[in-house]
């Protein structure tokens, strides 16, 4: 079950107290990265974050317009259409929590 935000939307595992065993944390999978690429990709992880939404965002409202004209062939093709308003809203929070974390100059 994918965990939910603090109010109650959906939020992946951002805001997951506990994480699965073992799945590491972040931070982890940066350092890893980082020691194994000598590249650290932690300052664009929000650029990379926002990227997965929105483009989950445009191909679950592609599924929904299928729903609309009556060419959807799966079974959970309504349920994945519910998810582009909450995906979009995702994105939107990242951009926003990140445009706060940048130092205002």
């Amino acid at each position: 079950m994918i965990p939910a935000s603090p109010n109650g939307g959906f939020g992946g595992f951002k805001y997951a107290n506990d994480l699965p065993e073992g799945l590491p944390k972040i931070q982890d999978i940066f350092s890893l990265y980082a020691s194994s690429s000598g590249w650290n990709p932690a300052p664009y992880w929000s650029f990379a974050v926002v990227y997965a939404h929105l483009r989950l965002c445009v191909i679950t409202h592609g599924i929904a317009a299928r729903i609309f004209r009556g060419q959807a062939s799966s079974a959970n093709a309504e349920a994945h259409a519910k998810s582009y308003f909450p995906l979009s809203a995702l994105a939107m929070q990242e951009i926003e929590e990140y445009n706060e974390n940048q130092s205002k100059l």
